[in-house]
């Protein structure tokens, strides 16, 4: 089912937000979509199954419930992964920089290029609201407009929200058991001066925005700034 929402704008300061298509849970076939990519920000939410999808360094699984932030300009297909049927809903959406109050369009840029790439849960309540969003019709009445750009609206904050949450040092307190892997693996990788902080995020499969951003929250510092540290802290062991 392909929504109906296709010409909502939205501004904030100086980032202007324009929403042109939502797909409602779509079974999908299992055949790899074509390596492509898009001038704007696509967010695939799983509802059921699970989907690979391979970026030109990467591959990543998306699960029940979790959602995955494909930024513009970057090239992907994908397959269902899972044996049943899978059901996926996508926004996608362009974020430009305008005449307005400054501020906005950089906060809103840097949330969606760290948390880009990641699968990262999502509660069901948002799938519905998106679901509910692409079921809007655009025009038709005043009223109906405003009752759009309101619920568009409830989805972006959300949207932000959910994002800054899986940014933020609170969500390591609730990592799954493959996150506190990670957190073991990073520490172990970090203590090895030849590995980079890509080579890092590879490990571990994160974006390097993520590592670089769960490093600092971790250990207070960036990677470069704790290989000094260890340096130094070599150098008088010695």
């Amino acid at each position: 089912m392909k929504g109906k929402v296709n010409n909502v704008r939205l501004v904030y300061g100086d980032a202007r937000f324009h929403l042109y298509q939502i797909n409602l849970n779509n079974p999908v076939e299992r055949t790899e979509t074509v390596f492509h990519d898009h001038k704007f920000y696509e967010i695939h939410m799983a509802s059921e199954g699970s989907y690979t999808y391979t970026t030109n360094d990467k591959q990543i699984t998306l699960s029940q419930n979790q959602m995955l932030i494909i930024p513009p300009d970057v090239y992907h297909s994908s397959v269902p992964s899972s044996p049943w049927n899978y059901k996926f809903s996508a926004l996608s959406f362009s974020i430009t920089k305008i005449d307005g109050e400054e501020g906005y369009f950089d906060f809103f840029q840097k949330a969606l290029l760290d948390c880009a790439l990641v699968p990262i849960n999502i509660p069901q309540k948002f799938i519905k609201r998106v679901a509910e969003l692409s079921r809007r019709e655009l025009y038709g009445s005043v009223k109906g407009e405003c009752y759009l750009k309101m619920q568009a609206t409830a989805a972006i904050y959300e949207l932000f929200d959910i994002l800054n949450q899986f940014g933020s040092a609170d969500t390591l307190k609730k990592t799954t058991k493959k996150d506190i892997d990670n957190l073991v693996l990073l520490d172990a990788l970090l203590c090895s001066p030849d590995k980079s902080l890509k080579d890092i995020a590879d490990e571990i499969s994160y974006s390097t925005r993520h590592t670089a951003r769960l490093i600092k929250s971790i250990y207070g510092c960036s990677i470069t700034e704790l290989r000094k540290k260890q340096s130094i802290t070599t150098k008088e062991d010695q």
